[in-house]
């Protein structure tokens, strides 16, 4: 990668701006899930189903994601990454600012959670095209460079660097406000905040330039009249392993982290914010420990280190259930390493499977298919298991057998591909697909 450190560092800064705008809305959706909606949105007196149904609702966007993610990706690969990653956010911002905007269950009675459901699917619909077109584009920028995986890296850290965001709004407007002033208002607050940076995003990707290799394939008329269908055709014999290969870390990450690990430490009697502080620290190391992720899998090879980081997420789940109500900030820490390390390392092994002409529909399908499967353990499996458990504390065991399970198919999906780290991607377009 060459050029002006400074320009290099903007171009990293806006094209993962909307990974972070996506994980703060995230955390503070999952915050306002299990600490907000439980209270004002649904109807009284059955706190667990309110509990389960509130995250059924949070996990439902990750269904609207494969909608987004194809649609976007069949757009970005005939049109461009540039224009769909400004419309990616727009929707987005759509749906962040209906949910800032919701009226209570007193007011608009079970009318309240069906809009609640409406614009997070919204959300999942812009988001849904969000990672593609950005992992696409910021590959493609660097794809010159021995240091793929350490460039795109960056990209994942904004996952945690997201939450981080978050979290310190949501612990700052709880000690500013009160937790009762914060169910009031103060999640409004944020999400306010939130729609503010969507636009600030979307106009920052204005300034940013195309894919050089898009323009390349563009002026050379090899555009892929219908790219999803071709990426689908030729590739689903890969498109099916990498998919699969993604969802032990986000399963971790989702069902482990946020919500439900904000859920679970206050359960066991931990003050919410230094449930938050935890968190604060666990993201922290997560933008640590993805960059260092990225950066090994350009020294060892990207196969290694994701398979190692999804064993690692998983004896670090055991350890956060284990350990996090005496000490959660340690528990935190463990599991966002465990995740950060195959996490950084997964951008550039997704998008190194595809050639140019379908790179951002072939990221995009594996991506937003996996987070597709983990929205069956988030907003399914998780609630069913805790209504069982009658509690969250209870289901804790279930929960580990949840990551156990994404573990072993990711493990697996993950040895039965190819390795990607010496591959030149600039020259994929010229294999026959």
């Amino acid at each position: 990668m060459k050029g002006n450190p400074i320009n290099i560092i903007k171009y990293l800064i806006i094209i993962s701006i909307g990974t972070l705008i996506e994980y703060y809305d995230g955390l503070v959706v999952g915050s306002i899930a299990t600490l907000v909606w439980t209270k004002i949105m649904f109807p009284p007196g059955n706190p667990v189903a309110a509990l389960a149904f509130s995250l059924g609702a949070f996990g439902s966007v990750l269904f609207a994601r494969p909608v987004g993610g194809l649609l976007f990706g069949n757009l970005g690969d005939r049109l461009g990454r540039k224009a769909m990653l400004i419309w990616t956010l727009v929707i987005t911002g759509i749906g962040m600012a209906g949910l800032a905007l919701m009226p209570t269950y007193a007011v608009i009675g079970i009318l309240a959670p069906i809009l609640i459901l409406i614009f997070r699917l919204t959300e999942g619909i812009g988001l849904g095209g969000e990672f593609g077109g950005a992992d696409a584009l910021l590959l493609e920028y660097v794809a010159k460079s021995n240091k793929r995986g350490f460039y795109t890296s960056f990209l994942q850290a904004s996952t945690p660097a997201g939450v981080l965001i978050a979290a310190l709004g949501l612990l700052l407007i709880i000690k500013l406000m009160g937790l009762g002033g914060f169910v009031a208002v103060g999640w409004r607050i944020l999400l306010g905040i939130g729609a503010i940076l969507v636009v600030i995003g979307a106009i920052a990707r204005y300034t940013v330039s195309e894919s050089p290799l898009f323009r390349e394939i563009l002026l050379d008329r090899k555009i892929t009249k219908h790219p999803l269908i071709q990426v689908v055709k030729s590739q689903w014999k890969t498109l099916i392993p990498l998919t699969l290969s993604l969802i032990s870390l986000e399963v971790a990450f989702l069902l482990v982290y946020f919500p439900t690990g904000l859920s679970y430490m206050t359960s066991e009697g931990i003050p919410t914010v230094s449930a938050y502080i935890a968190i604060i620290i666990g993201a922290i190391t997560g933008v640590i420990s993805s960059i260092v992720g990225g950066y090994l899998s350009d020294v060892i090879g990207r196969k290694v280190v994701i398979i190692a980081g999804s064993l690692f997420s998983l004896a670090a789940t055991y350890i956060y259930f284990l350990i996090s109500p005496k000490m959660p900030i340690l528990a935190n820490v463990v599991l966002l390493l465990a995740i950060g390390i195959g996490y950084g390392a997964s951008a550039a092994f997704v998008g190194e499977h595809f050639p140019t002409k379908t790179r951002y529909s072939g990221i995009s399908f594996a991506y937003q298919f996996s987070f597709f499967i983990t929205g069956i353990y988030d907003a399914i499996l998780l609630p069913t298991i805790i209504v069982m458990s009658h509690g969250i504390i209870k289901a804790s065991f279930d929960i580990l057998l949840l990551v156990f399970s994404s573990v072993i198919i990711s493990v697996i999906s993950v040895v039965l591909l190819k390795e990607t780290k010496d591959i030149d991607i600039t020259t994929l377009d010229e294999v026959k697909q």
